[in-house]
């Protein structure tokens, strides 16, 4: 009786203590995120998603798709001034994308706005408060997938929801005023749904990211080896047996449904046009903040020209070097995938066979599917032509999940890079790292040596955090 009582007692403590765990953290986020609300923001690009916002609005009014208001408006200007550049024709995002800009206008009541500070007041605290709900359901996924499917308990649970919480809050500036929150909340949707065994809900998660952002659409490879039974990776060759690719031929459909659904509904409610997003970001430059803006940097001091120019959005390097980057970009992202791949492979197959003595006995198939995701994550992240500050919101919940356990060594670095990254943008931006003499107009130097020693710091660090990760196993 006395050891029945003793177990039920250890039980208690257990249980006592995972709610105190969950108490603690709950109460750490409000706190962070209550700060984030109230901070000043330098650089939010809210201001413009209520201009798309506004312009989805009188596009409904005159019966008519947002793509074809918004190129019928530039139409007019461009006959007014002919030196409109032909990008801003072309709408930079995704079809949902235009859907997330128009939902805070159903929360505000317009009949009561006596001016346009009004409409942008509200809409600025409706869209915060969308993005405290997607950070919310992001903060919760973490410590699901951590405490259920990871195998990470107490104490790791813990230093996972702070992990989560302060890099987060490191990057205060762009949380809540930019839209990467929402692509990680469907990225994790995947994966959580993915490591439960849910094709469906996986595939559809997988594939509203590619169409609010593109990123997803690179995640495709490493997704589809995940549903790969680890099974297969145990033999000499991959088998056929159709019971083994029953899940992997399921994904493949469920997702190109989903997809074919989405661009269906698309094409229905914006039309063609919807899709030109593809030709801005074609013909994008190489962004100042790239790790090949860094490249060309460097070949500046031997002598390599270049200049900083204001275009898509962002400022970008142009040197004879930029078009070859900016071409090569998307085959060096691939060959990072493939890579990854070949990465989950061989750690899958070192764990079947169990004779591998640098696989962590810990390792477990959601976990190599964690590091896969994390991996190609920040292979983008180095590989992209644009890399933008907000870029590095992505990783963060996989950092979350595994770092405790399984990469407690990386934190620092990864702190350091974040921290970095902060004070590139927005702190160093205009005046050491663009270098900018007059907005109009544009007239920029450049970074300054100050601003190019912190540019190198952030991206040398970057690529040897990668490689160090997959030298960990």
């Amino acid at each position: 009786m006395n050891n029945i009582f003793r177990l039920l007692e250890k039980k208690l403590l257990a249980d006592n203590r995972q709610i105190y765990l969950k108490i603690s953290l709950f109460v750490l986020f409000i706190a962070s995120r209550y700060i984030i609300i109230n901070a000043p923001i330098m650089y939010s690009d809210i201001i413009y998603y209520q201009q798309i916002g506004i312009q989805s609005v009188l596009a409904q009014k005159q019966n008519t798709s947002f793509h074809e208001y918004l190129f019928q408006k530039m139409k007019h200007k461009t006959e007014k001034n002919s030196n409109i550049p032909e990008y801003k024709k072309y709408f930079e995002y995704p079809p949902l994308v235009v859907a997330w800009f128009n939902l805070p206008n159903h929360f505000i009541d317009f009949s009561v706005l006596t001016s346009p500070n009004d409409y942008i007041n509200q809409y600025t605290y409706y869209f915060r408060i969308l993005m405290l709900f997607i950070d919310f359901l992001i903060f919760i996924l973490v410590f699901n997938i951590g405490n259920k499917f990871l195998q990470v308990r107490d104490i790791h649970i813990l230093f996972s929801g702070v992990i989560y919480i302060v890099s987060s809050q490191i990057l205060f500036n762009l949380l809540y005023d930019r839209l990467d929150l929402v692509l990680v909340a469907m990225i994790l949707l995947c994966f959580y749904y993915q490591i439960r065994g849910h094709v469906f809900l996986s595939s559809f998660f997988i594939s509203m990211g590619i169409f609010f952002k593109l990123v997803p659409l690179f995640l495709i490879p490493v997704w589809f080896i995940g549903w790969i039974p680890e099974t297969v990776f145990n033999k000499t060759k991959l088998s056929w047996d159709k019971n083994q690719w029953t899940l992997p031929v399921k994904a493949s459909i469920s997702v190109i449904a989903s997809c074919t659904i989405l661009l269906v509904l698309s094409l229905f409610v914006y039309g063609p046009k919807a899709f030109s997003f593809l030709k801005y970001h074609l013909d994008r430059g190489v962004q100042i903040e790239s790790f090949y803006s860094t490249v060309i940097i460097v070949l500046g001091w031997f002598g390599l020209p270049y200049e900083i120019v204001s275009s898509y959005g962002s400022q970008n390097v142009n040197s004879p070097m930029t078009h070859l980057f900016s071409t090569l970009s998307p085959f060096f992202i691939f060959i990072g995938i493939g890579y990854v791949i070949y990465w989950m492979i061989k750690n899958s197959q070192s764990t079947m066979s169990g004779k591998s003595n640098h696989i962590s006995p810990t390792i477990t198939r959601s976990i190599i599917m964690a590091k896969g995701y994390l991996f190609s994550l920040l292979i983008i992240l180095i590989t992209s032509k644009v890399l933008s500050t907000q870029y590095f919101i992505w990783p963060i919940p996989f950092v979350a999940v595994l770092f405790p356990f399984y990469m407690p060594k990386q934190l620092i670095p990864w702190v350091c890079i974040l921290a970095l990254t902060t004070l590139i943008f927005p702190y160093l931006y205009w005046t050491h790292i663009v270098g900018i003499v007059q907005r109009t107009p544009f007239v920029a130097t450049g970074p300054d040596y100050f601003g190019q020693i912190i540019l190198l710091s952030r991206n040398f660090l970057l690529g040897l955090f990668i490689i160090q990760l997959f030298r960990i196993n």
